[in-house]
């Protein structure tokens, strides 16, 4: 199709050139984007919904593209690739997650047009503040000498105005305000002064972050955190018991507060008999975000702290059943594409902790043993290596008949095609990066023994970002690593562009030139290209004339 599409764009180019005095405009081999935007956003995006990148280009006539777009969460020190919904469409959620404060996006595309140089167009915009609605956690209560109450917890959303503070006790309810906390993310106390200074006495306090100058889904909108408090009774000159006097009890005729007493009893019940135990102070999940492909499954890990409390029973609950359900040992099942909030609730304070689970429905490659003739390499200049990779094992190909070798090919599934093309013996190594919980299960074993065979190491953030894809420069550094070919770190490339080949990679290039590793499809003029994005079909090719010159 490629080459019927550049052959009638020659014919067209010729017609026109017939008709027109002088030569050809340069805008036959131009483009450019623009007019990158985010909808539903000013200044700010917020956690936990989606937002719409969108993005218009001048195309010129018989001009090819190659678009990517990403996002960085550190200021463009690394780039996260941004999966499309439609041709210039593409939809983000953030997760929950008071470490995520900003973001920039960028568009770039690479332009090859029939007549004219490559060429090579991006727009950035942002920084974008994220704003999270995280719910509070690390409540704990302190009693003080004086008789006072002492609240500490962590303030994870910036977006609240203010936190009320409702105090059930005895003498009914009361409502306290922390003010002008929007700005505010960390620690946060509040120190009850209006307490019964001389009976010990039990209250119950309740903590809500009020959000009320954005909009913000219902179903992200934290929710209120409880826990219990007995205060230290000071003596009155001739006291000479400290007991518990002023708990709910039913006393003589008053009724309004016999029922005031009650009521209290009625709805803490449950935790009033902990209140000298060792009580929870909060509740953690092992992972913040899960993806998974309809019908899998994964098992979320939820601990109570301290580990040591004396309640440690919590219930599981799915926000939207229709996308993801969970059951009462955590296990997170995938049922169609969408995304949905996980909450693990403590039944001893009712804290909560949350897991965003985001279900795809995306093709995988089969990995069926092929009988194989795919229907889009044909003409393909990598076709003989991409044959002999599917013989080898390295890779696959598509259920509807494709391989697909124009297309991206990410850290995650570059690292597993080397590790079925090299086929390593033994078991990898326990991997340690930040990003773990990114890593789907199909690709943990091949990175696992990447990493012990010392071909992947990960970013200097201690990252290894499976889902970004990866770079000309990445993937022959790995590859080279792979092959065990001695490199000189001296060693100039024959290249064009060798004046902005990473260091890093500069070795690894000469070596996988020198040895005819290196295929790179569709630069011209003689250029590596060390940041453009390679696709499967340059993998493919890496991998079978790797192995011809393995060591």
């Amino acid at each position: 199709m490629g080459s019927v599409k550049k052959s009638l764009a020659l014919a067209l180019v010729y017609m026109m050139s017939m008709c027109t005095i002088g030569p050809i405009p340069h805008t036959f081999a131009t483009a450019n984007i623009y007019q990158l935007t985010i909808n539903n956003s000013s200044s700010y995006l917020i956690a936990g919904q989606p937002h719409y990148v969108s993005f218009t280009t001048d195309r010129a006539i018989s001009t090819d593209m190659d678009v990517q777009t990403d996002y960085s969460t550190d200021n463009g020190f690394t780039w996260h690739f941004l999966k499309s919904s439609n041709y210039n469409l593409y939809e983000i959620t953030f997760p929950i997650d008071p470490q995520l404060t900003s973001a920039i996006f960028r568009v770039g595309a690479s332009f090859s047009p029939v007549i004219g140089s490559d060429s090579y167009s991006e727009v950035k915009i942002g920084p974008y503040q994220i704003l999270q609605p995280g719910s509070i956690t690390d409540l704990t209560s302190m009693a003080n000498t004086d008789g006072t109450i002492l609240l500490d917890w962590t303030d994870n959303t910036n977006m609240e105005s203010y936190y009320q503070i409702t105090r059930d006790g005895p003498d009914g309810s009361k409502i306290f305000y922390v003010k002008d906390t929007m700005d505010h993310r960390g620690p946060l106390r509040f120190v009850d002064k209006d307490t019964s200074k001389y009976t010990s006495t039990i209250y119950a306090y309740s903590v809500l972050p009020v959000i009320d100058q954005f909009n913000i889904l219902d179903s992200n909108r934290p929710g209120v955190v409880s826990v219990l408090a007995k205060t230290i009774a000071q003596k009155k000159p001739l006291d000479t018991i400290d007991a518990i006097t002023n708990f709910p009890r039913i006393i003589e005729p008053d009724n309004n507060k016999v029922k005031i007493e009650l009521d209290f009893t009625k709805k803490w019940r449950m935790y009033i008999l902990d209140i000298d135990k060792v009580a929870v102070s909060s509740i953690t999940l092992n992972k913040k975000a899960i993806h998974l492909n309809q019908g899998e499954s994964e098992a979320l890990i939820a601990a109570i702290i301290p580990s040591n409390a004396a309640n440690k029973k919590m219930t599981w609950s799915s926000e939207n059943e229709g996308v993801a359900t969970v059951d009462n040992a955590g296990k997170v099942t995938g049922i169609s594409p969408g995304s949905a909030k996980i909450t693990v609730k403590a039944e001893s304070g009712e804290f909560t902790a949350v897991c965003i689970v985001t279900v795809a429905d995306i093709q995988k490659p089969t990995t069926a043993t092929p009988t194989i003739q795919f229907n889009d390499i044909d003409k393909h200049w990598a076709s003989s290596d991409i044959m002999i990779a599917v013989k080898l094992g390295a890779v696959s190909g598509y259920p509807d008949g494709t391989f697909r070798p124009d297309a991206s090919v990410t850290r995650a599934e570059f690292t597993s095609m080397l590790m079925r093309g090299l086929k390593p013996m033994g078991e990898g190594t326990r991997i340690s990066f930040k990003d773990n919980s990114d890593i789907e299960a199909w690709a943990v074993p091949s990175v696992e023994l990447a990493v012990k065979l010392g071909i992947i190491s990960g970013y200097a953030d201690g990252t290894f970002q499976p889902n970004a894809n990866i770079t000309h420069a990445e993937m022959i550094l790995m590859v080279v690593r792979a092959s065990g070919l001695p490199t000189d770190n001296a060693q100039i490339t024959g290249y064009a562009d060798d004046a902005i080949i990473p260091e890093w990679a500069k070795a690894s290039v000469s070596t996988a030139e020198k040895n005819g590793i290196i295929i790179v499809s569709g630069i011209t003029g003689n250029k590596f290209a060390p940041q453009v994005l390679s696709n499967r079909g340059e993998a493919a090719s890496a991998i079978v004339r790797m192995l011809k010159v393995k060591k």
